[in-house]
């Protein structure tokens, strides 16, 4: 069934899910991380915790969301590494 879709709300639905808010989580981790400081660190690590997705847990209207983030979340600065942070304290470019 290769059937074309014309609603013009499911299109705008598939659009919303699979563009803007994978968009919209990547902006919210990336302020989350910049965000960070010593006091919050807790706070930090919860928050990063719960924007990323449980694929398990994900359902399949809900998919293409989850998938989009998570191939953007590798290049996201969201983890705390302390090599990676003496790296770049020291000049260094990865």
């Amino acid at each position: 069934m290769n059937e074309k879709i014309t609603d013009k709300a499911i299109l705008w639905n598939e659009y919303l899910i699979s563009y803007l808010m994978p968009k919209a989580l990547v902006n919210l981790a990336q302020y989350i991380a910049e965000s960070w400081s010593a006091e919050n660190a807790v706070l930090h690590r919860n928050l990063m915790y719960s924007v990323i997705h449980d694929m398990a847990a994900v359902t399949i209207y809900w998919k293409p969301l989850a998938v989009a983030f998570y191939q953007q979340l590798p290049s996201l600065p969201v983890f705390y590494s302390p090599v990676y942070c003496r790296a770049m304290a020291k000049g260094s470019k990865r």
